[in-house]
């Protein structure tokens, strides 16, 4: 999860343009959380989901401060979780 990009020092002003390189001036925090490998494509109710992947919503819950009400889990319309 990316927790906060701060701009990085830099020696001299320079005009930086709207590209990639523009990420190069910037330092990102992150937090590291654990993964699954389970196909979660299928699961529609929130309590099926692998311990790892509720972990990782209530984690984006309390950083934004407020609740998940939807979860995609695929490429589909359906491929929905209503939390």
């Amino acid at each position: 999860l990316n927790l906060q990009l701060q701009k990085a020092k830099m020696t001299s002003n320079i005009n930086i343009s709207r590209t990639v390189y523009f990420l190069a001036y910037f330092q990102v925090d992150y937090e590291v959380l654990p993964g699954w490998k389970a196909d979660i494509s299928s699961i529609r109710n929130y309590a099926d989901l692998p311990l790892a992947a509720r972990q990782y919503v209530e984690r984006i819950e309390e950083l934004v401060g407020i609740p998940v009400h939807y979860i995609g889990v695929g490429p589909g319309r359906d491929a929905l979780i209503y939390k």
